[in-house]
Formats: structure tokens, C-alpha cells, sequence
């Protein structure tokens, strides 16, 4: 009856620890010069055909300081590229895709503007990464974070 009673506890404590257990959510890694950001998504849904929550988006969002004249380069999760995504700019509220079509790769990289980080100066500028639905319609997961122009160009 011991041993009975002790494998009902094991296996209880055992089923509880795997239900407790979930996947992380997938991540997106933005680089720049010598700087870089890891950013968890701000709303996932975990089915490919169901949009996240994007009212949960608000608030939190990571900082990223660009260089000037050189790459900014994204890399996303498998989950994400698998899914199709698209960056974007969001300039003081305006959205600005930075590709003409969703991209099913892992990573993606453009050469930031000598000149940008002066035109930007003062104006809240955010790149977003929206993972689709499989209808390519409604956002699946967004990340979302703030670039700063470096004061230095040549050093970020």
C-alpha cells in the first residue's frame, strides 16, 4: 500500500510539473553596430491561424541605440519566420512597412541611412516585427522596439 501510495504522489508531482511547463515565447534579436536587443513578443498566439491579442501591446517595449550609415539587422525565431513577417518603422504613430511582402526567413538586414538619425531627431521612431496569421492577414505576434539615432555616426 506504501509503495502505491508513494507512486500516486511521484506521478501527481510529476503530471504537475509538466502542466506548469509551457513554451517560451519566440523572441526577435535587432542589432546595430555594436549594439543588439533580445525582445520577447509583446502578444503571441501560439496558433498559426488565430491573431494575438494586439491590445495588449501597449507599454513595454525595448531600446535599441542605432548607428548611423550602418546595418540594422533583425533575426527572428523559426516559429516566426515560419509564419511570414513584416518590419516596419512607426514614425510618430505612422507605420512604415520596410518590405514590399511578408519574408519567411530567418534573418533580415538594411543599411540605415547616414542621414536618417538627424532627420529622426525629436520624433518618436519604433521598429516593429509583426509575425502573420496563416491568411496573412491579422498579426500572429509583435515585438516592438525604440530606436535612438547615435549622437556619435561614427560610434554607436
Amino acid at each position: 500500500m506504501r509503495t502505491s501510495l508513494k507512486m500516486l504522489v511521484v506521478g501527481a508531482a510529476l503530471l504537475g510539473g509538466l502542466t506548469a511547463c509551457s513554451k517560451p515565447l519566440p523572441e526577435v534579436s535587432v542589432f546595430s553596430g555594436p549594439n543588439s536587443v533580445h525582445s520577447a513578443a509583446l502578444c503571441w498566439s501560439s496558433d498559426a491561424a488565430t491573431a494575438c491579442n494586439t491590445q495588449a501591446i501597449a507599454g513595454t517595449k525595448d531600446a535599441l541605440t542605432i548607428q548611423q550609415g550602418g546595418p540594422l539587422g533583425i533575426s527572428v525565431d523559426s516559429d516566426v519566420a515560419d509564419a511570414g513577417w513584416v518590419p516596419q518603422l512607426v514614425i510618430n504613430g505612422q507605420s512604415q512597412p520596410l518590405t514590399s511582402a511578408p519574408l519567411h526567413r530567418r534573418y533580415w538586414k538594411m543599411q540605415f541611412p547616414e542621414t536618417a538619425g538627424t532627420s529622426l531627431m525629436g520624433h518618436n521612431v519604433t521598429l516593429q516585427v509583426v509575425a502573420l496569421t496563416g491568411n496573412q492577414q491579422s498579426p500572429r505576434g509583435v515585438w516592438s522596439i525604440a530606436l535612438s539615432p547615435s549622437e556619435n555616426p561614427n560610434n554607436a
